[in-house]
């Protein structure tokens, strides 16, 4: 639903829509708790006390793909840099983050998350630039411009009052 929201707001204000993919995001974030991880075949010649042990196991202090909390750890992370940037998240989506300028009572940056995908829309270019430096300073990201598919839709935009979506 946000998704469509967030692509009406962009083609009736005459927006553009941008596409970031994080690379890694959930790799280097902190574990918050204890969290053991078996080690995999072939491991223990590594070390020859590990030989001994029958299980022999390592205690994660990052999170890694295919962890369990690792998606939850991510979001946590990156809602506290996102608001630490002056924006807030939407009541109705908690993946919808806005910021809105001291002079103005209208968002005029809009960013909607999934996973580790993000689309950025603005009021100018040079807004959508500002945030993913500051975002660049986090995290390292692939930009992909202007928005070509999101979600397994292709998204169009030939003019800037028309968002073409196609499956």
């Amino acid at each position: 639903m946000s998704l469509r929201w967030i692509l009406v707001v962009a083609a009736s204000q005459r927006w553009e829509v941008h596409y970031i993919d994080v690379v890694t995001a959930v790799l280097n974030l902190l574990i918050d708790h204890v969290v053991y991880m078996e080690l995999l075949e072939g491991i223990s010649w590594l070390d020859s006390s590990l030989s001994k042990l029958r299980s022999p196991c390592c205690q994660l202090k990052k999170a890694l793909y295919g962890l369990k909390q690792a998606p939850r750890l991510w979001y946590k992370h990156i809602d506290t840099v996102l608001k630490s940037i002056e924006f807030w998240q939407s009541v109705n989506d908690p993946n919808l983050y806005m910021h809105t300028s001291p002079h103005s009572a209208i968002s005029d940056i809009l960013i909607l998350l999934f996973v580790d995908d993000l689309l950025i829309t603005a009021n100018n270019l040079k807004k959508i630039t500002e945030v993913r430096v500051l975002l660049k300073h986090k995290y390292r990201m692939n930009n992909l411009g202007r928005v070509q598919q999101f979600l397994g839709l292709l998204i169009s935009q030939p003019s800037t009052y028309t968002i073409l979506l196609h499956q």
